[in-house]
């Protein structure tokens, strides 16, 4: 049984080290108030778990007491990121988990050569400064230097999704890690000093171990990007039903008013002068909702559009059966059609020719399918992601390009395809949806 001292001076190695890791992950993440404070301040807290376990270890050496010390300073050192940032739960175990698998390989592998060598010096291949301190701080300086690289590498500076099933996958990932990574540390002290390739070959699976648990680290964070895309994508689908919900009872009213507005406007037709009754027809005309394609949703996308468009100084022409896409519900079709002709609107206006700012729109039964064709002209070039999809040229572009992606994720509801096409400065966003017949027509609409 190893003296308090010995102990102590092992567990500062382990813990800081370890501790050293923890900082390193922790430096792009959003701090709390006073982080000049609460660095020094965990650092100093450790030393207290640090005693207790040296306390602990120099008690007894067993493999179960060996498990709860190597558990005890993952909880601790967890609650210390936890203090230090205000990341969401699931963001701090996420790095924490990479902190943890870093230290450990590191560790394994700077601790092969004095396996063959049989050294267990604080410094690797019998390197001594002659004093234990000066090797025991050479021995941090060397990990601080080593880790700090890889977990700048290895950290995530985007959100990870705070979502039940993320967290679960991270509580869970580091509390087997964190438990199999203390037993198989300690199954070291079962193999005989002389067993040299035992040793490292325990040494390589812990590795090994660790390197899954990276692994996994990097699919919780995917899964969590996509979940929170979905996130995004439902806020940016609901948002639109909300609109198209508003925007049905601004029409209604305003289609009321007009109707009202034309019959005071023929009362005094013999009082206006022609031209003066042409100047008011034209702006009746214009909130006056005459889109009569044979489908609601559709008829409103339609006037919203024409609106932007006269603001804008873009032509827009239509060439639409709406009874085509009749068995897409209202919800959909408006939200389909609103991102289609928005991400169009928005590429006239940076067109500086105003003959090409134009945008034409036909919706047709081609059997098997019905179609929607979007077309418009633009200028500059279009970069396209790995996905196909289009990638957005503004600065911010964390919700921009969502468009896209909630279309293709309401086709998906619908079997339907979109294509896009973008060559000799025309876009063309081609919808293709398969016709379904009239006793299947849905009913929520």
């Amino acid at each position: 049984m190893d003296s308090f001292f010995a102990q102590f001076l092992i567990n500062i190695s382990s813990n800081i080290e370890s501790l050293l890791c923890v900082y390193f992950f922790s430096i792009p993440m959003k701090k709390r108030y006073s982080p000049w404070f609460l660095y020094p301040l965990t650092l100093l807290l450790s030393f207290g778990f640090i005693a207790l376990f040296a306390l602990i270890r120099s008690a007894s050496i067993g493999i179960l007491t060996g498990i709860l010390v190597t558990v005890l300073m993952n909880v601790y050192q967890l609650g210390f990121l936890f203090l230090l940032t205000k990341e969401t739960m699931t963001k701090t175990i996420v790095e924490y988990i990479g902190a943890f698998a870093l230290n450990f390989i590191v560790a394994q592998l700077l601790g092969i050569p004095d396996i063959f060598l049989g050294e267990n010096g604080f410094l690797p291949f019998s390197w001594t400064t002659g004093n234990i301190y000066g090797d025991l701080s050479l021995r941090l300086l060397i990990r601080a230097v080593i880790c700090f690289p890889f977990a700048r590498l290895l950290s995530f500076s985007k959100e990870v999704s705070d979502d039940k099933a993320t967290r679960k996958a991270t509580i869970i990932t580091i509390s087997l890690a964190s438990l199999f990574v203390a037993i198989l540390s300690r199954l070291s002290s079962l193999i005989p000093s002389s067993d040299a390739i035992g040793t490292m070959l325990l040494s390589l699976a812990m590795v090994s171990f660790c390197f899954l648990v990276l692994y996994l680290r990097t699919r919780i964070f995917d899964y969590s990007r996509q979940q929170a895309e979905i996130l995004a994508m439902q806020a940016v689908i609901d948002s639109q039903n909300r609109q198209y919900e508003h925007f049905r009872d601004s029409v209604s009213y305003v289609n009321t008013v007009c109707h009202d507005l034309k019959k005071q406007l023929n009362i005094i037709r013999d009082k206006l002068d022609e031209e003066e009754f042409a100047s008011l027809q034209n702006a009746l005309s214009l909130y006056d909702g005459r889109f009569k394609t044979g489908n609601d949703a559709l008829d409103m996308v339609l006037y919203q559009s024409r609106l932007q468009c006269e603001k804008k100084k873009i032509k827009l022409t239509v060439l639409a059966d709406g009874s085509a896409i009749g068995f897409i519900r209202h919800y959909d079709a408006y939200a389909l059609l609103s991102n289609a002709l928005s991400n169009a609107i928005e590429a006239c206006e940076k067109i500086s020719n105003p003959q090409k700012r134009i945008i034409s729109v036909v919706i047709d039964r081609r059997p098997p399918f019905a179609i929607i064709d979007i077309e418009n002209y633009f200028e500059g070039e279009i970069k396209r992601k790995s996905d196909g999809d289009i990638e957005s040229d503004k600065k911010d572009n964390r919700l921009h390009g969502l468009g896209v992606k909630s279309m293709r994720r309401i086709l998906e509801e619908y079997d339907g395809q979109l294509t896009i096409r973008a060559e000799d400065g025309i876009f063309a966003l081609l919808i293709a949806i398969p016709l379904v017949e009239e006793k299947k027509v849905r009913d929520a609409k």
